[in-house]
């Protein structure tokens, strides 16, 4: 099922990412055109994309400084890797409602104190935060990024699983060639939290985005649910 609204994609080619920030070339009909990119770091940080066939949706705002956003990439024949981060919750969103979730019952971005607020709360199943998972490799080390903000994230967390409530991290791998996880050796604190946490009760899921019929869709990845659980008390 596509997202709400339906996608309609473009081809184009890829050429390299701007100076500025959230920003990137891309070759459309033999013209070079400025394209959106949905994330505050370097895609080339996690994956080199230069010359590799990308999808564009079309911004629907017509002030936007881009005409088009950058959707995804395919890395191997029918292989895709999704670069819009600020759709990966809307994804997990469709999945719920495929699988029988009332979205009457969904409430995103809920507030639950002055230091927390959760990707979504579901009625009779709590509290869900979603990560997303990206790199160019099989594995992916985990955080990449500075830890400070998801270990407050997770030290709120913990007090809800304290308190009796239902508490679930979702990780969504970007691409389908991720099948391994391990933990940035300088973030074990964080590993510990969620070691912790797990032992309270927190809930852990795994999912990969796929494409298939002209959408992107998330499959539930129980190979990497357990390897991710599993690295928590390694």
């Amino acid at each position: 099922m596509p997202l709400k609204g339906e996608v309609k994609y473009t081809e184009a080619v890829f050429i390299k990412e701007s100076r500025q920030r959230f920003l990137c070339t891309v070759l459309l009909e033999n013209e070079e055109i400025e394209c959106y990119v949905s994330s505050s770091s370097k895609l080339s940080k996690y994956i080199n994309l230069e010359n590799f066939r990308v999808l564009l949706s079309k911004n629907k705002a017509s002030k936007l400084r881009t005409l088009y956003t950058l959707e995804a990439a395919e890395i191997s024949r029918g292989n895709y890797v999704y670069l819009n981060l600020n759709k990966v919750n809307q994804l997990f969103e469709n999945h719920l409602v495929n699988n029988g979730i009332l979205e009457r019952s969904i409430y995103r971005e809920k507030k639950v104190s002055d230091n927390l607020k959760v990707d979504f709360y579901l009625d009779m199943q709590g509290y869900f935060e979603i990560k997303a998972l990206l790199n160019s490799t099989d594995e992916i080390e985990f955080p990449d990024t500075s830890s400070n903000r998801l270990q407050r994230q997770l030290s709120e967390y913990i007090k809800l699983l304290k308190s009796g409530q239902t508490v679930t991290f979702a990780f969504v791998a970007l691409s389908s060639n991720i099948k391994h996880f391990k933990w940035n050796s300088a973030k074990m604190k964080l590993k510990e939290l969620f070691a912790e946490a797990t032992t309270r009760g927190l809930q852990t899921q795994a999912f990969t985005i796929e494409y298939s019929y002209g959408a992107f869709n998330l499959k539930e990845n129980v190979e990497l649910q357990e390897k991710i659980i599993k690295s928590y008390f390694d």
